[in-house]
């Protein structure tokens, strides 16, 4: 942690010593678990306690959580109900049937054709949110096939990201090349980048040379969340014009992302949905650097750590911003990850639904404010 030391100067002032430079330390305040809760607090998630507008009444892993409105909560006006319930479904369908037999009142997270139906119908409230989140596919470069680096550009070179951006996005969100850091940075993205076009031939030679000349043949492992079954689908059609055959395994997404054989820090080939945070440096830190705690490929690359590191401390923003550009420019030539599109997020409300604030992380939506009339 680059925090020293957390020291209460008055009532309202809290001073933060820190150990190094850290510019986007205020971005780390405001991360949903960064939590102030009481002190001598030894376990918050048994007993609840904090300064949110809602208070925990009680909380259902399997289905549910509800809360009651925090009458000592510090910001007038908030919050705008007495009650709220989360509702826990297993499929898009049963979600949607909800919102449309009034059961819920907020849809978050849809796959873009349940979004496009539900605006057509005319009868509900849409927002669509740009966001930096993004699907990355990722091959390990630890064991395997991956130990050949012409293998993973062989993957590259037959992708059209394109055409995954048209088909599965419809058109929501933006294209992406492969790397984490999207339009929503503004100045710390190159939008003079661009990647390889696709070509299945040069795909097929590089396996040749890597010992391949037949092919490949490997499972391809990602979560059941929308879209992502289509995702796959469109990958396993374009690699195999290349002589990359894959074979898709979905997973429910509390299985893909525990521990096991085939979950996403496990498998040697998958697909993995990266919600949008409010900067790159996260990205980096926690999935690109060499050994970071969720650097699914086991990718390790001695430019791009020193450009992580420089772009996390620096504090001069022209050196920032060159040394993000530069990192897009790593990743594009010689990254592990393809990433053919940042996603969209996509809420529908009741049309009686006022106040909410959709966010482009759904979870993190506001609802302090909402009303229902």
């Amino acid at each position: 942690t680059a925090v020293d030391e957390i020291v209460a100067v008055d009532p309202t002032t809290v001073a933060f010593r820190l150990n190094k430079t850290s510019p986007d330390f205020l971005y780390s305040l405001s991360d949903n678990r960064t939590l102030i809760i009481k002190d001598g607090t030894e376990d918050p998630t048994a007993d609840f306690n904090g300064t949110g507008a809602f208070k925990v009444v009680e909380y259902r892993q399997e289905d549910r959580a509800t809360f009651e409105a925090n009458p000592n909560y510090w910001l007038a006006g908030a919050p705008g109900v007495a009650n709220l319930e989360f509702i826990f479904f297993s499929d898009e369908d049963a979600r949607v049937n909800a919102l449309r037999d009034e059961s819920v009142e907020i849809l978050p997270r849809m796959a873009n054709e349940t979004f496009l139906a539900l605006q057509s119908e005319g009868s509900y409230k849409t927002y669509d949110i740009a966001t930096n989140g993004y699907d990355a596919a990722r091959l390990r470069f630890d064991r395997g096939v991956g130990t050949d680096p012409r293998v993973w550009q062989a993957f590259k070179l037959a992708t059209d990201r394109a055409e995954i951006f048209d088909k599965v996005t419809l058109g929501f969100g933006a294209e992406g090349k492969d790397t984490p850091i999207g339009p929503l940075y503004g100045m710390y993205f190159d939008p003079d980048l661009s990647v390889p076009a696709r070509d299945p031939q040069a795909a097929r030679d590089l396996l040749t040379a890597a010992g391949y000349a037949d092919g490949l043949d490997l499972p391809f492992y990602f979560p059941t969340a929308p879209n992502r079954q289509q995702l796959a689908e469109i990958l396993r059609s374009q690699w195999q014009d290349a002589g990359i055959r894959v074979e898709l395994n979905p997973r429910e997404e509390a299985v893909y992302y525990a521990d096991g054989p085939d979950s996403w820090l496990e498998a040697d080939l998958g697909i993995t949905p990266w919600g949008s945070r409010p900067t790159p440096q996260f990205y980096l830190d926690v999935a690109l650097k060499t050994g970071a705690v969720w650097n699914e490929a086991k990718f390790s690359d001695v430019e791009l750590d020193a450009l992580i590191d420089l772009a996390g401390s620096s504090l001069d923003q022209e050196e920032r911003i060159e040394a993000y550009r530069r990192i897009q420019a790593v990743l594009i030539e010689r990254g592990p990850l393809i990433i053919p599109y940042f996603f969209a997020s996509l809420t529908a409300t009741s049309e009686s639904v006022e106040g909410v604030t959709p966010h482009p992380f759904p979870g993190r939506m506001d609802l302090r404010f909402a009303t229902v009339g």
